[in-house]
């Protein structure tokens, strides 16, 4: 659990968008930066266009760019490196 990315709470990005719209960020980011989904993860306090864990065990993901809400679940095991999660407050 030491060492994956996703139980130390760091944003996981995709690494593709599939057929549809993409939101106004992600267009701008591409137009305007030259920014892909290949941009070099970092940690953050929130969730943006990716999942995350937080509070322990709660997946919480975004598709949006933070266009609109997040949503989130409550998760037992993690997806990444399967080990057991806990509520933390």
């Amino acid at each position: 659990m030491g060492d994956c990315r996703f139980c130390n709470g760091e944003v996981i990005k995709p690494d593709d968008v599939g057929i549809g719209l993409q939101t106004v960020s992600m267009m701008l980011d591409r137009l305007c930066f030259g920014v892909g989904y290949d941009r070099p993860h970092r940690n953050t306090e929130q969730c943006s266009l990716g999942i995350q864990l937080q509070n322990g065990n709660r997946l919480c993901w975004d598709s949006s760019a933070r266009e609109y809400a997040t949503l989130d679940v409550e998760i037992q095991f993690c997806p990444f490196c399967g080990s057991k999660l806990e509520y933390k407050p």
